[in-house]
């Protein structure tokens, strides 16, 4: 829908994130509704938490061994969680933390980064 200039962008998100590209429309389309429906809502606040929730969730579908996985010969990529995925996920928290470890550090930090960036916090709900 955007012609050459999203065809690009997008070539760089599956490079870059692979299968976590479809998490920036998400974001992106999250933020929009936001920024519509709420009256002085402020995307500035959560934009890192929304990179980093990306970015671990490359790093989480790179690191699982279920489904994805023809992604690396059918796109040409490094793996299904990309560029990212693969030097963050596997070669960083992978090789320092080992199998067990990293997935469950990069599971606490993705849930902690999206209630962040999503500003819904469970215990002030239960709260409530």
């Amino acid at each position: 829908l955007c012609g050459v200039v999203g065809a690009i962008v997008a070539g760089y998100l599956y490079f870059f994130f692979g299968a976590a590209a479809y998490l920036w429309i998400i974001v992106s389309g999250g933020y929009g509704l936001a920024k519509l429906a709420i009256p002085g809502f402020r995307m500035s606040e959560r934009v890192g938490w929304s990179v980093l929730m990306v970015i671990t969730g490359a790093c989480l579908i790179q690191m699982q061994g279920w489904f994805l996985q023809g992604w690396k010969n059918a796109f040409r990529l490094e793996g299904p969680g990309g560029w990212i995925g693969m030097w963050v996920g596997e070669r960083a928290f992978g090789g320092s933390l080992g199998p067990v470890g990293a997935p469950a550090v990069l599971w606490v930090l993705y849930f902690v980064s999206l209630i962040l960036a999503i500003g819904f916090h469970p215990i002030h709900v239960l709260r409530e």
